[in-house]
């Protein structure tokens, strides 16, 4: 997914920023259920309810009992991680890729410079943690809609085709 909203970028890029292009991707789909989705949208740092806290509380499975404490409290602790609400029957994430000209710097070496990733979970825009604009986020800067495309990329790399070694990893021998 990451790679081809990459190629994306760059190909619109390589065909002067003009999206009627033939050579021009304009949408990638990938479907699946909300057994996918969760983890995907865990791994976004979406609906973190760690941000702008001292420790960072993200939710594995050896913590289930720490969470559960908190919403067993009179009266619960709000928590942005709602599964009914993240992955409902008809669920969906989506990442649209932008591209903001004004956003170029001239000087500006990166070539992913002027791109932005914007999430949507259910059709409706969140904010997620990479794009604060201080890092690490804050309560008072937990993190923005758009994202520079450089760095999700960056984020993720270890997760990203150039970097992850299929074979090595899934190979049953």
């Amino acid at each position: 997914m990451l790679r081809e909203i990459r190629e994306a970028a760059l190909s619109y890029k390589r065909n002067n920023f003009n999206i009627s292009h033939a050579g021009v991707h304009r949408a990638s789909f990938w479907f699946g259920h909300a057994e996918t989705l969760l983890p995907v949208t865990t791994l976004l740092g979406l609906f973190n309810d760690s941000v702008g806290k001292e420790e960072s509380e993200i939710l594995y499975a050896d913590g289930f009992n720490g969470w559960l404490s908190r919403v067993r409290t009179s009266p619960p602790l709000p928590t942005t991680f709602r599964a009914g609400h993240i992955i409902p029957f008809a669920g969906n994430l989506m990442l649209e890729l932008y591209h903001c000209p004004n956003e170029v710097s001239p000087q500006g070496s990166d070539p992913l410079a002027g791109f932005f990733v914007l999430p949507r979970v259910n059709n409706q825009t969140v904010a997620w943690p990479l794009a604060s604009p201080v890092q690490p986020p804050t309560s008072k800067s937990p993190g923005a809609p758009f994202a520079p495309l450089s760095s999700v990329l960056n984020y993720f790399k270890a997760c990203t085709p150039d970097a992850y070694d299929e074979e090595k990893h899934c190979n049953l021998d």
